[in-house]
């Protein structure tokens, strides 16, 4: 598993599965949105199908954070499917914004 932290934040990326099909992206804290958005790209591109957003211990969620999390869904084309497991600031954040449609 690999980490990427920053003071209080973070996120950790977990090593494609043995069949190589799924990979787990664990947030938590105030999510930096640019950290956030590399580490989404390195998700894509190490060719996973599915890529499992945990961000459920996640307690601030920036419109950039959002933002990435929406330039993401839009570059998979549909080559990569998003579970998302929002906390509750994520939740009231994207509802907020309108994206809704993304949740759960």
């Amino acid at each position: 598993m690999t980490s990427f932290r920053a003071d209080t934040s973070g996120v950790e990326f977990e090593s494609p599965s043995l069949a190589g099909q799924s990979v787990t992206l664990r947030g938590w804290g105030p999510l930096d949105a640019s950290l956030f958005a590399a580490v989404l790209a390195e998700a894509t591109r190490s060719g996973v199908t599915t890529v499992l957003l945990d961000l459920t211990n996640v307690d601030y969620f920036s419109m950039e954070a959002a933002a990435a999390l929406l330039d993401h869904i839009g570059h998979s084309g549909g080559r990569c499917q998003l579970v998302l497991l929002p906390s509750t600031a994520v939740e009231r954040k994207l509802i907020t914004l309108g994206m809704a449609a993304i949740l759960p």
